[in-house]
């Protein structure tokens, strides 16, 4: 997959998930505005998430994620295989602060598995502290 390929799996990857978990989200169109996803529940709570994924091991992220550190702001990070492989892709959720901090202390603008506790970020839905819509939950629950 060339870079657009891959820049819009991670962002409908990651936006069909969240709303399979019973949040409402929607990918941001446009380039003015510093995420790719915007999730929200029925509370009033929001998220923004900035996408990126990658074929390789490691993200290449901008000069700016080293100052972004909003508690409202995650980064979904992406690793797929190769089409052949037919694996899931792994997903990890990061707060911008622990991106912004492992970029710091790096001093480059991609991070590796290596390079920070990627692990404990894997499938972490639970840091952005959404609630699921229960209207959506108990209609699954039912059906």
């Amino acid at each position: 997959m060339n870079k657009q390929h891959v820049r819009l799996a991670a962002e409908y990857l990651i936006t069909s998930e969240l709303n399979r978990r019973c949040f409402h989200a929607t990918i941001q169109v446009g380039t003015s505005v510093y995420y790719d996803i915007a999730a929200f529940d029925d509370h009033g709570h929001i998220v923004y998430l900035e996408v990126k994924g990658s074929q390789k091991p490691g993200w290449m992220l901008g000069a700016k994620a080293r100052t972004k550190r909003d508690k409202n702001l995650f980064y979904a990070l992406v690793a797929f295989g190769t089409v052949e492989d037919a694996e899931k892709p792994e997903i990890f959720i990061v707060p911008s602060a622990v991106i912004a901090d492992a970029l710091v202390r790096r001093n480059k603008l991609a991070l590796g598995f290596k390079d920070f506790e990627i692990k404990q970020y894997k499938e972490a839905w639970h840091l952005m502290e959404l609630i699921p819509s229960q209207k959506f939950v108990k209609a699954e629950k039912i059906g």
